[in-house]
């Protein structure tokens, strides 16, 4: 019976164990609130006090809620032990913080939410929305409905808001402001693996406020317990401004917004145009600016103006910041459509760490008077160095050129350059490398807009014959051929040292479609033999900022009359060079033994002699019995020998210059002698002068002296030997003057017993 009645009472066990639950599940507040008549739920300590614990939000109030305080303070600090720093991937928390919208000591909420987790794991975003009076709005996971909100990428380990009371208060015109209470301060942990710790806070100030490298809250830039002195302004307006002072006022009465003039973060550094026209350019070193920040910069543009240059260069090139630079007249520059005139050409891809600048009067912005730099910074802070210069000439030359007057002395003068050999263009900037026939240049990956080369000069020979020249391009890409939205070319014309093939002038253009892939394009003989300078080259990446790697050759082919008739073969000048038995320009002439045109020569190689004897055509009275001489009308040596004097001998030389060998003991010196007869040089086997060096007491002798002179000699001869064609020599030197074919001094005497 007992047993029996336990079996009874086990299904009402169960039953009273699982009807909790079930009421739990069919609770939509989840047991943190009640239900509400419209539906929703009021949660439990929704919106708590400073000091009081914590409370639940949301649509079924699954956010935990804590007190907060904007006083600058980090508000999670008294809840950190509680978990309310630490958020799982994807979850929620919020703050409540008072901010009684009829409270007038307030315009501006500041918040600064700051990612604390090692190894810089998580990506925080922040959410705000107003509550209170007849608002029965509450935050919801869904991260839609908020009156704010920033949700910078996971690069971005710190987000600063900063809201405008007056934005929310007068959004509906005609009706009266809204009672806000305060707002909930929200933070979500987007995505991820791993646990996100952070920071949090917020602050309530009458002027627009911001937050230090080390969280410290500001004031119009400012810190807030900053005496007087140290401050960047002087009052609050009552329009809740900031009536900033010195370098950080606005330069001007209208400036661009969102500039920093707001808030008093933007300086304006006046560069001196007086010391700029003296010294012809002013360095400004160790410049640093802050992510999100400007820097302006003034400075005078004058009427007679060539060329006014601003250079930034940074400091250090592996920072994880950038910086651009933008230029405007009459006003401080922005970087938004419209608010600036001149920027540098930027490669965001690889954050240039050289930026600049040129104004001249060619550029449709040029204008005198006064023009504003502007530097802005973002993802770190950026430590660089801003050059202004004034150039007579473009570019200054750029140091491959001499700028020199071309006008009168009456002001203004005008310059240009006179450029290097190798270099041309109006500013000298254009480097032109020298391409030889049949040798390919191979440019390895690099990011360029043109390179510059200059075809071979046309020989006599090639004008007197037919010779095409043949260019022969490719190119390879690291990017995908479908990301080439423009492709490659080589442009050919001709240039005078000034003119150079661009992208909008050539004489001919060579499309390279596919990396990989060799194009060629041709100049026909016309064109090589016509006038009007050198034909150039120009290899153009139309896209500058990818790299791009190139192959150039240029072949020359000859063009002979008749392909010389097959009795002999074109050479690369368009020349023909008959076979024995014929002559004539096709080499349709025949020839015998003892037949030839006169005039004409013959090759007849000397291998004993080293050299190959020209053997001249000559004929009789009436030019009859024409035939090749069996003398040498010239003779040609192979390389590495010399022509023995007019003799039909080719020698080679064991030297071309005396030899000396020097130690602490002795200086040798062995002639390099020639024959009279133009035989081989060869040094001699004996010393022509031996010098031996002994010490004098009492200090260092001639001999020693001259010992270190020798040294000297050999280690820089020209210019100890034109210190004695300038000075004469010492008395101390053992040396005799006797003419040398050099000019200087060539035979060593006898002295103090040597």
């Amino acid at each position: 019976m007992q047993r029996r009645a336990q079996l009874l009472l086990l299904p009402l066990l169960l039953a009273a164990a699982a009807a909790p639950l079930a009421a739990a599940e069919d609770d939509p507040c989840h047991g943190r609130g009640v239900p509400s008549p419209q539906g929703t739920c009021i949660c439990n300590n929704d919106f708590p006090e400073p000091g009081a614990e914590q409370g639940w939000t949301g649509p079924t109030c699954l956010i935990p809620v804590y007190p907060g305080v904007a006083d600058g303070s980090d508000m999670a600090a008294g809840c950190r032990a509680a978990g309310c720093a630490t958020l799982q991937p994807n979850g929620w928390v919020c703050f409540a913080v008072h901010a009684n919208f009829s409270d007038p000591s307030w315009s501006y909420l500041s918040v600064l939410l700051n990612r604390t987790s090692a190894d810089e794991r998580g990506d925080p975003d922040l959410f705000g929305l107003w509550a209170g009076g007849e608002r029965a709005a509450v935050p919801n996971t869904n991260a839609t409905g908020f009156d704010f909100q920033d949700t910078s990428a996971a690069s971005h380990a710190t987000i600063t808001k900063l809201v405008r009371k007056a934005d929310f208060a007068d959004a509906v015109p005609g009706q009266a402001p809204p009672g806000y209470d305060g707002a909930y301060l929200c933070v979500r942990s987007y995505g991820g693996a791993e646990p996100m710790e952070f920071s949090l806070q917020a602050s309530l100030t009458p002027c627009p406020s911001s937050y230090g490298p080390v969280g410290e809250p500001l004031q119009c830039s400012t810190p807030r317990a900053a005496p007087e002195g140290e401050r960047r302004y002087s009052e609050c307006s009552a329009a809740g401004e900031c009536v900033c002072t010195g370098q950080w006022a606005k330069p001007v009465p209208s400036v661009f917004p969102g500039l920093g003039y707001e808030d008093c973060s933007t300086p304006t550094l006046d560069v001196s145009r007086d010391t700029l026209a003296a010294q012809r350019s002013v360095q400004l070193e160790g410049e640093q600016v802050q992510p999100g920040s400007w820097r302006q910069y003034r400075f005078e543009v004058g009427e007679n103006d060539t060329e006014v240059v601003v250079n930034l260069q940074v400091q250090d090139t592996n920072t994880t910041g950038w910086v651009d630079l933008f230029l405007k007249p009459e006003q401080p520059a922005g970087s938004g459509a419209r608010q600036f005139d001149v920027r540098p050409r930027w490669n965001a891809a690889t954050r240039d760490s050289s930026l600049e600048v040129v104004l001249n009067p060619g550029l449709p912005q040029w204008r005198a008077g006064v023009w504003f730099a502007g530097v802005i910074c973002a993802d770190a802070a950026v430590t660089y160095d801003l050059s202004f210069s004034l150039f007579d000439c473009p570019g200054n030359c750029s140091a491959h050129g001499a700028c020199v007057p071309t006008g009168g002395d009456a002001p203004p003068q005008s310059h240009e350059c006179r450029c290097e050999e190798g270099y041309g263009g109006p500013d000298c900037a254009k480097a032109t490398k020298e391409l030889e026939y049949g040798v390919a240049v191979g440019q390895p990956a690099s990011a360029f807009e043109l390179h510059y080369y200059s075809l071979p000069e046309p020989t006599e020979a090639m004008l007197a014959g037919n010779v095409e020249l043949v260019v022969q391009a490719s190119f390879n890409s690291s990017f995908m051929r479908h990301a080439l939205e423009a492709h490659p070319s080589v442009l050919l014309g001709q240039g005078n040292g000034s003119t150079y093939p661009s992208p909008s002038s050539f004489a001919h253009k060579l499309p390279l479609d596919q990396p990989g892939v060799a194009y060629n394009t041709s100049l026909c003989p016309s064109q090589v033999r016509q006038s009007g300078g050198q034909w150039l080259l120009a290899f153009y990446n139309p896209m500058p900022t990818m790299p791009l790697a190139y192959s150039l050759a240029v072949i020359k082919i000859g063009r002979c009359l008749h392909s010389c008739s097959d009795h002999g073969s074109c050479n690369s000048d368009g020349v023909c060079e008959c076979t024995a038995e014929w002559a004539g320009g096709d080499c349709s002439v025949p020839l015998t033994n003892t037949t030839c045109l006169a005039g004409t020569r013959r090759a007849a190689p000397r291998p004993d002699d080293h050299g190959t004897c020209w053997q001249e055509c000559k004929c009789g009275d009436g030019g009859k019995e024409c035939s090749f001489t069996d003398g040498c009308a010239g003779f040609s040596c192979e390389e590495g020998y010399r022509r023995r004097g007019e003799a039909p001998q080719c020698v080679k030389d064991a030297c071309t210059k005396d030899s000396f060998t020097a130690d602490a003991a002795a200086v040798c010196l062995r002639n390099c002698t020639c024959p009279a007869d133009g035989g081989p040089c060869a040094l001699d086997l004996k010393c022509s002068v031996h010098i031996d060096i002994a010490p004098r007491r009492g200090g260092a002798s001639g001999g020693t002296v001259f010992f270190w002179m020798v040294v000297a000699l050999l280690l820089g001869g020209g210019g100890a030997m034109g210190w004695v064609h300038m000075y004469g020599v010492p008395p101390w030197l053992p040396i005799r003057e006797r003419g040398y074919q050099l000019g200087l001094y060539n035979e060593l005497s006898e002295h103090g017993g040597i």
